[in-house]
């Protein structure tokens, strides 16, 4: 599959009103997307496997409960996507534009995130093994997040609000940080 085809959407619209049972669940696999308009589009629970997001519009786009799994996403625009409960693992994600994206109890596992994601509300996110370096998440919401060997050297922080944050074993050195009084850093490195 080279692209997202009308049917397909079509399918997985009457699948979402199902109740997310039967056929019809958008699953993406083993393929490359390129410019590919999916703005503003109800994908709940989609799945994208093995599959590479080249310029791809998700501006927008509803994405809570959606599968990531070993995807590459290059250029792919994502502005104001809702990516609550949404689940990443082994994903790249390069040249992103994230900012002021809602993901409530997102969970991202051993990605590569390079890109802007400010603005962005992540409250009670799970990320382990996620490097961010060099990313801008300014004024960024992780109240209650959950950052585990994390690399988040020469990160841009300014303004995000971390109550409750959990960082535990990340590295900060180089980044610009916001009051960390709210959050617990456990075997972090830290400029000095």
């Amino acid at each position: 599959m080279s692209s997202v085809t009308a049917a397909q959407l079509r399918g997985h619209a009457e699948w979402l009103e199902r109740g997310k049972q039967g056929e019809g669940r958008l699953e993406v696999k083993d393929t490359t997307l390129v410019r590919t308009q999916l703005h503003a589009l109800q994908l709940s629970g989609a799945l994208f496997r093995e599959t590479k997001l080249e310029a791809v519009n998700l501006v927008s786009g509803i994405l809570e409960d959606a599968v990531f799994e070993r995807c590459e996403l290059a250029s792919t625009g994502m502005l104001m996507a809702k990516l609550a409960r949404s689940r990443w693992r082994d994903c790249t994600v390069t040249g992103a534009l994230m900012g002021v994206t809602k993901g409530a109890g997102m969970t991202m596992d051993r990605c590569v995130i390079a890109g802007e994601i400010d603005r962005s509300r992540w409250p009670g996110a799970v990320l382990t093994d996620v490097v961010f370096r060099g990313s801008t998440m300014k004024r960024m919401k992780l109240e209650g997040a959950v950052f585990t060997g994390c690399d988040l050297r020469e990160v841009d922080l300014t303004d995000a609000v971390l109550t409750d944050a959990r960082f535990e074993r990340c590295d900060f050195r180089g980044a610009t940080l916001p009051d960390l009084s709210g959050a617990v850093l456990l075997e972090c490195q830290r400029d000095p």
